[in-house]
């Protein structure tokens, strides 16, 4: 898989065939962060359900699937306050293309982020 970082709010996940993860783009220096890694995480994890679904269940090919993940961030308190996920796979069937909602819902991630988890911290000394 390739990950690609387009820019500070948008990254993009290709060649979902390749067994090695390879992560490129700085995004005009801003690089990875950790806001950077939870968008790659659910981009990741989608290109996993997919992937798995295409050979497992669908027997088609992932070569020309993309997913982009792009977010936006919100105030009081600052946070990411929206997570729009983009998959183009321009050889899908159109019989298959009812069921990918339900199969991405699937992703781990995608669930936690419907129903997140209770956060707990606690400093230790």
């Amino acid at each position: 898989m390739q990950l690609v970082l387009h820019e500070a709010t948008r990254l993009e996940v290709t060649r979902i065939d390749e067994p090695d993860l390879t992560i490129a783009g700085d995004a005009g220096g801003e690089g990875f962060g950790p806001l950077q890694m939870f968008a790659a995480s659910l981009a990741l994890c989608t290109a996993s359900v997919l992937h798995l679904h295409a050979h497992e269940v669908a027997k088609i090919g992932v070569a020309d699937l993309s997913i982009e993940v792009r977010w936006r961030y919100g105030a009081g308190p600052k946070r990411v306050d929206r997570i729009e996920t983009v998959i183009r796979w321009p050889s899908l069937p159109e019989r298959r293309r009812g069921t990918l909602e339900r199969v991405v819902a699937a992703c781990t991630v995608h669930r936690t982020l419907e129903h997140p988890p209770e956060l707990v911290t606690r400093v230790e000394v």
